[in-house]
């Protein structure tokens, strides 16, 4: 039995590496960023501080690839059929998954703590340094341990959860590196989850009350090492659940919209670009190599105005809702890059043998990025800026600002899509950089139209310049739809 699963473990880990052994570029990528976040906090918290930040960035560190490039760890093998084919128990398969899984998160887990260990503080002697390795494998197991109980009782619904954790948690790393360096100078001050009421509700806390004597702490460390067991009980004992895909029904997005879906079809869409227009507002948002993309871009400025949102305020405020109204233009081409990005890349026959023009095509799936994605960003940004007290300056700009952003993603489409929509296979998809030049120009135009708005907004300068985008992006719309011929037209 112990031979079976030995050459099942061999055989999952080549498979994983596909072949080319140790995984040093990841681990060089953690222990670059563990690096940085130790150096910043060494000499400005105590020992639960130091601790308690260690844990939280390697939390994070694991976490992104665990909801990502190694989510198939926790998850049945998609090769289960031909496995089972084999001389096997159910059991040794369960069981090499298992030892997989272990595997790959103590060498993660070891990437992103071997730093804090060399750059921990004087105080941690060797056997706080070890406590802290210890600490962060077990919380990695605990991370892991939720998610394959999450995935196995959510089944085929545990898609949306996971791509909607993915990307809160990739906003939350962007964003709150910032926030959180403003939390540093106060964390010398703490010396257990006792200081701060929140840090009793945080998980890398409770692992980082072994560095506490606080009266929480005793109660903190038993519910984390009750968590561990309990964790590492789920991996070991329950059944991989099959991998999660996107349901075939509408998103809960997709049927808000679908009153703008159908008016921009009968008032925007050309007939011709209308399958094109359907079929990519539909399938697109459960691309989820798309959306794990698109959504931290989209939602990043939404969460630096609600950071900085409440400590700004006159003109301060007015320029930071100008700035993240007018800067969509700017990373929406980020964005439509990944759209010819598919999981089902044989697909694209429809697309090859469609008898529209290129142009039409394009233009299609221009439209429904626009509404599907661009639309509910600006009425979104609308709410928190009226949130923030700025309605009529929010209302003002936000017409002139999506009509910019149209513009600018339309303007550039061509050069930042290099391929059909939904047609190519997310590993081959070839994103030029040599563009990127131009978005920083992009981004330098936006910035001083942001400046100009937010000094000049009002309701008659908003209408003018309505007026003339209108105008504008009627031209490049019909300049888009007439442009490349099509093979299949």
């Amino acid at each position: 039995m112990a031979q079976r699963i030995l050459v099942l473990l061999r055989s999952r880990l080549a498979a994983g590496q596909g072949g080319s052994g140790f995984p040093a570029a990841p681990l060089l990528m953690l222990s670059f960023v563990s690096t940085a976040v130790c150096l910043v906090v060494r000499d400005a918290t105590g020992p639960f501080g130091f601790a308690l930040v260690v844990l939280s960035a390697a939390a994070a560190l694991i976490a992104v690839p665990l909801l990502g490039d190694l989510s198939a760890l926790l998850t049945a093998d998609e090769t289960g059929d031909w496995v089972r084919a084999l001389p096997v128990r159910p059991s040794e398969i369960h069981i090499a998954r298992a030892l997989h899984l272990l595997i790959a998160l103590f060498v993660l887990t070891s990437g992103a703590l071997l730093p804090a260990l060399v750059f921990a503080p004087a105080e941690f002697d060797l056997a706080a340094r070890a406590a802290l390795f210890a600490a962060g494998q077990a919380q990695s197991i605990v991370l892991a341990g939720a998610l394959l109980a999450a995935q196995s009782l959510l089944r085929g619904r545990a898609h949306a959860l996971l791509v909607a954790l993915q990307s809160a948690l990739l906003v939350l790393a962007m964003v709150g590196s910032v926030a959180g360096l403003e939390l540093v100078p106060r964390m010398r001050s703490w010396s257990g989850p006792d200081d701060a009421q929140v840090l009793r509700y945080l998980p890398p806390a409770w692992f980082a009350s072994f560095f506490s004597a606080d009266a929480a702490a005793s109660t903190l460390r038993t519910l984390s090492i009750a968590a561990t067991v309990l964790a590492l009980a789920a991996v070991l004992f329950v059944p991989a659940p099959n991998a999660s895909h996107a349901s075939a029904g509408s998103t809960l997005v997709g049927a808000l919209l679908v009153p703008l879906r159908q008016l921009l079809a009968r008032t925007w869409v050309r007939g011709r670009e209308r399958a094109t227009f359907e079929w990519v507002f539909e399938a697109l948002p459960k691309e989820r190599e798309f959306v794990l993309r698109a959504y931290p871009l989209l939602a990043v400025p939404l969460g630096f105005l609600l950071l900085g949102g409440g400590e700004q305020t006159g003109d301060s405020k007015r320029d930071l809702l100008a700035l993240l109204l007018f800067i969509p233009g700017a990373y929406a081409p980020l964005m439509v890059a990944h759209t010819p990005g598919t999981s089902s890349p044989r697909a694209r026959w429809i697309l090859d043998m469609a008898p529209v023009e290129l142009g039409e095509l394009e233009n299609g799936a221009f439209k429904a990025i626009a509404a599907r994605f661009l639309a509910p960003l600006y009425v979104v940004l609308v709410v928190l800026g009226g949130l923030q007290g700025r309605l009529e300056f929010t209302l003002q700009l936000a017409g002139p600002a999506f009509l910019t952003c149209l513009i600018a993603t339309r303007s550039i489409w061509r050069t930042c899509v290099v391929d059909l929509p939904l047609s190519t296979p997310h590993e081959k998809l070839y994103i030029n950089n040599d563009w990127m030049g131009v978005l920083a120009v992009l981004a330098f135009a936006l910035l001083g139209l942001a400046i100009a708005g937010a000094r000049f907004a009002s309701w008659p300068a908003s209408f003018g310049a309505i007026a003339v985008l209108a105008l504008v992006e009627r031209v490049l719309d019909r300049r888009m739809a007439a442009g490349r011929a099509h093979a299949g037209a």
